[in-house]
This record gives structure tokens, sequence and C-alpha cells, in this order.
């Protein structure tokens, strides 16, 4: 009855060693905990970088100290050096109080608006340029 065309049977091990080693286990995946809604719990986060990348730094700021001051010197009666500097309103006012001012007050007003351009432009020469960009051009100090 052997069949030629049939596979031989597998070697049966001696009764010793089907006794000893007990019924064979079969490996399941790893048992993954579900959260309330039967949802499996978010990957961990990543690990954090070895080093800590350095943020590029702002370009510099370019001084207008000696445009500001010379503009404040020469014109500063019609506030110009203030729209130089991005002070927009603080320019406006100065317009305001040299054309109608001076009309109303007959030139005086004039000579106020210019003595202080004229101060002005010299407390801006006198500072360095990086103080100047501290102050007036970061700190966006409006007088003086």
């Amino acid at each position: 009855m052997d069949d030629p065309h049939l596979p031989p049977p597998p070697p049966s091990l001696p009764a010793e060693e089907t006794t000893a080693k007990g019924p064979e286990t079969v490996s399941s995946p790893p048992r993954v905990a579900l959260g309330p809604v039967g949802v499996p719990p978010p990957p961990p986060p990543p690990p954090p970088p070895l080093f800590m990348p350095v943020p590029p730094e702002a370009p510099p700021i370019e001084s207008k100290r000696v445009l500001a001051g010379v503009t404040a010197i020469l014109f500063g009666f019609i506030g110009l050096h203030k729209f130089i500097l991005g002070y927009t309103g603080e320019g406006v006012v100065m317009l305001l109080v040299t054309f109608i001012g001076g009309f109303c007050t007959a030139g005086v007003s004039i000579l106020a608006t210019a003595t202080i351009g004229f101060i002005e432009g010299i407390v801006y020469l006198s500072k360095s340029d990086a103080e100047f960009v501290r102050e007036y051009q970061v700190g966006r100090k409006e007088w003086f």
C-alpha cells in the first residue's frame, strides 16, 4: 500500500521525548492596551535632539544717525527728521505747529520747533551708532 506518489510520513519521536517536552506553545503578538474608546494610545514623542539649533541672528539695523541728525539741524522746524526715523505722528505734529502755529503766533512757534529740531540733531549726532539704533530705531524713543 505504499503509494510512491505520497511523501513519506514524518519520523516519530520516541515516547520519552514527547512526554518530557509538554504541549507546544505558540507565541502571540504583544497585547496593546486600548484607551476608553478602543483607540490605541498615541506613539511616544520623539527623543530630544542631541543639540539645540541656534536661531539665525537678525541682520544688523543700519543706523540713520547722521542723516537724522543733519536733517534735524537743517530742517528740524518742519520735522523732516521725524519722518526719516518713522515717527509719522510726531512729524505731523511738528508740521502743524510750524505752519498753523506760525500763522497764529506770527512765527514764534517756528522758532520753537526749530529749536527742538536743533537740540534733537545735536543729541542724535552725540550718540554712537549702537546707542542711536537701540534708543531711537529699536526702542522708538520719540522726543529728545
